[in-house]
């Protein structure tokens, strides 16, 4: 009878994914990246993604109302101000979405 230990299954185990994992890579080499091409089609995506929210914003503003509050009045409309917003919340997350910069208010 044949004792197993706890670490040569683990071994073995290691083994197995070692090969696996080297089988795997030879089968799937690794393509390279025009970084200079993909980041053009990854700004075009953004900003087609961007102009397609302006209806969509225009139509949940043209809902709201707000009072008039104390203090000056925003020289920016509300539609403007919520666009402002989407800019600076997704600007912040990566720098691909610096190219949403350029989109026009």
């Amino acid at each position: 009878m044949v004792e197993l230990h706890s670490a040569d299954i683990q071994a073995r185990l290691k083994d197995i994914g070692g090969y696996i994992r080297e089988e795997h890579l030879r089968g799937h080499p690794e393509k390279g990246r025009d970084w200079r091409t993909y980041e053009e089609r990854f700004a075009k995506r953004i900003s087609t993604a961007i102009k397609s929210l302006g209806p969509l914003i225009h139509e949940a503003v043209s809902a709201l109302h707000i009072e008039a509050g104390a203090g000056h009045p925003s020289s920016l409309t509300l539609e403007r101000r919520v666009k402002l917003l989407i800019k600076q919340l997704v600007g912040e997350s990566n720098r691909m979405f610096a190219n949403m910069l350029t989109v026009p208010i």
